[in-house]
């Protein structure tokens, strides 16, 4: 879902010296972990890109994404899912953990994680601290059971 209401990403040093900034048009959720990275969950439809000219930071089609991105503001990792998520958490480890609803099957990047046939299924999973499925669980089993 797109949003017209603009976003800020930033980060600080101490109380009020700013170090970096990104503005954008996406409804989205933000998260740090102990080591001041921070990360991004929002939507898109269309083509998302966080570097032109680094393919393995951008993604195109429709779904959610989850990034990270450097205290210095280098984006890190960017990863598309193929459901609606909703929830992000960051552990002080950098572990990523989404929850959020998917119909027929949801895939994180090109790896396929759950099936759901028929209807939507409610999902959490977790991602490692450098982008990569740890695992996911469907709750439910679609319908009007999500």
């Amino acid at each position: 879902m797109v949003s017209t209401q603009p976003y800020r990403s930033s980060s600080f040093w101490g109380p009020c010296s700013l170090r970096w900034q990104r503005k954008g048009s996406q409804d989205y959720h933000a998260a740090l972990d102990a080591a001041g990275n921070v990360y991004l969950l929002g939507q898109y439809q269309g083509k998302l890109s966080l570097a032109p000219g680094r393919p393995e930071l951008s993604c195109a089609g429709k779904g959610a994404f989850v990034a990270k991105v450097s205290p210095r503001g280098e984006p890190l990792w960017l990863r598309s899912l193929s459901g609606r998520a909703c929830a992000l958490a960051v552990s002080p480890g950098g572990e990523v953990h989404l929850a959020g609803w998917f119909g027929g099957s949801l895939a994180v990047g090109a790896e396929k994680l759950l099936t759901c046939p028929g209807g939507q299924s409610a999902f959490v999973c977790k991602l490692s601290r450098d982008g990569r499925p740890a695992w996911a669980h469907a709750l439910g089993e679609g319908g009007k059971n999500a």
